[in-house]
């Protein structure tokens, strides 16, 4: 029998619990089961908590090796951060329908947890909350709930049957990453995003019912789910190409896909060529990334978006077709595709990555050239508006500001371009000494937009480029007045 000296309990909260272990019934009047009250009390196997007890602390009963039975009161309303954190004993956890928050870990590595009522009153499985509980045979998520926490239940190999709610909207990042024994899934029609690698590694996962619009499947998401793949091993749901698992070559996507995911294909090293039928009208970033035998790609006409690093790391791409409606193409997009000979934009483009416009046009002859993250710059790409080479322009200055090689180079080839339009570029040199200099080497600047820029750093307190504008006032006095300076006060 329990003795009162076994507790310590100041003003209603448990303090700590320092008597022998087996069956302990704590005393009536305690509210607060403290911070680490039984922590590590490696000989406890059964806990008994009175009615009026609100709360459960933070890892009150972590690390309870032997702790196999828990029972919780009816008052229960939190349980706190890694409450029964390696209660690796512990065999049910009946949680009150009065719990209305459970914090992250609250059960963690339960390995032989068999047994799980999860209360009505709780709207989130916080994150890690069962994660590890490698015995657990199902789990129903009460109707309140509308969000799954990241790795909730990461790595419970048993989980064979898991009950979703309608409510549900997310379903967080691992979520049931690992959860091997799991063969069929019901997604809820409400649910409006399931993260990155959720179901990842589920490898009995064969039936998969989705009934709502899966655009946020995050990218993984399914990854490692050999059952739900076709015999091509393409996995689509609801029109959308989620990833592809099969062993390349020539690869036909069917007719129905209207989406093609983020990183659906990469790292598919052994994809050569691919077909991608009009039906569809999005492919997400770094979609084909780093499939360095792809030859050969076709954009159907209603795709609009490229996305960033799309085809970033395509060694072997050489026949790259864009549709004329393409308008945006994100950053990265054909980095380090060192075969492409040319790639020519449709005249729709508008928007192309800020950090380089240039990172698009990757290359444009066989000289390949790159820099920093293989960001080239290239002059000869056929470019269909004047805003398209500014960008490249832009990446030249990157390069000047950054210091990299290629750029005295290629600095050459944009001279006449800048002097001619160098009113749209006279902020750069204001902003990066570098490209200042370029500007003062190329005696670009007239004496309005010297005296402008020698403001700007003045300002800035950048003496060595307050020297160099000084001196070229004075070189560019020397030599007469205008000279041979264009005249750029517009």
């Amino acid at each position: 029998m329990d003795r009162m000296e076994d507790f310590v309990i100041v003003k209603g909260v448990l303090v700590s619990y320092q008597g022998p272990g087996g069956r302990v019934l704590v005393p009536e009047g305690v509210r607060v089961i403290g911070d680490r009250a039984f922590y590590g009390c490696k000989s406890l196997t059964e806990a008994v908590l009175p009615e009026g007890v609100t709360r459960i602390g933070i890892r009150a009963f972590a690390d309870c090796e032997s702790l196999r039975d828990i029972q919780l009161p009816a008052t229960l309303k939190s349980i706190g951060y890694s409450a029964f954190l390696s209660c690796s004993s512990l065999l049910g956890a009946v949680i009150p329908d009065s719990v209305t928050e459970m914090e992250d870990y609250a059960f963690n590595g339960c390995r032989s947890l068999k047994e799980l009522k999860l209360p009505r009153g709780i709207r989130k499985i916080p994150a890690w909350a069962f994660g590890g509980c490698s015995s657990l045979p199902e789990a129903t998520i009460p109707d309140g709930v509308t969000d799954l926490g990241v790795v909730s239940f990461l790595e419970c190999e048993s989980l064979k049957r898991v009950i979703l709610p309608a409510g549900l909207r997310t379903i967080g990042d691992f979520a049931f990453s690992g959860c091997s024994a799991l063969d069929h899934l019901r997604l809820p029609g409400g649910l409006l995003r399931i993260g990155e690698g959720a179901f990842s590694e589920c490898v009995s996962l064969k039936d998969l019912t989705a009934e709502g619009d899966l655009r946020s499947v995050g990218d993984t998401a399914f990854r490692g789910c050999p059952g739900l793949e076709d015999r091509d091993g393409l996995l689509i749901l609801r029109n959308i190409l989620i990833s592809y698992e099969g062993p390349g070559g020539e690869v036909r996507i069917p007719e129905e896909v209207t989406v093609i995911r983020s990183r659906a294909f990469e790292s598919c090293r052994t994809l050569t060529s691919l077909y991608i039928p009009d039906s569809v009208t999005e492919i997400g970033p770094g979609a084909f990334k780093g499939c360095a035998a792809l030859r050969e790609v076709r954009i159907p006409p209603g795709v609009t978006w490229l996305g960033q690093e799309v085809f970033s790391g395509c060694e072997s791409l050489q026949d790259l077709r864009l549709p004329e409606g393409l308008d945006s193409i994100g950053m990265g997009a054909f980095t380090d595709c060192r075969s492409l000979a040319c790639l020519r934009l449709p005249r729709a483009v508008r928007a192309i990555s800020d950090m380089l416009l240039g990172v698009s046009f990757v290359v444009c002859h066989t000289a390949y050239a790159a820099y920093h993250a293989r960001y080239p710059i290239c002059p000869e790409v056929p470019l269909s508006e004047v805003r398209s080479k500014d960008g490249a322009v832009k990446g030249l200055f990157y390069a000047l500001a950054h210091d990299m090689e290629e750029a005295e180079g290629y600095g050459e080839d944009y001279t006449a371009y800048i002097r001619e339009h160098a009113d749209r570029f006279l902020e750069d040199a204001g902003k990066e000494r570098a490209v200042l200099l370029f500007f003062l080497r190329e005696e670009i600047p007239d004496q309005e937009a010297a005296e402008r820029l020698l403001e700007t750093y003045d300002r800035s307190r950048d003496l060595e480029a307050v020297a160099a504008l000084l001196e070229y006032r004075k070189r560019r006095s020397l030599s007469g007045g205008q000279g041979d300076f264009p005249d750029l006060s517009v």
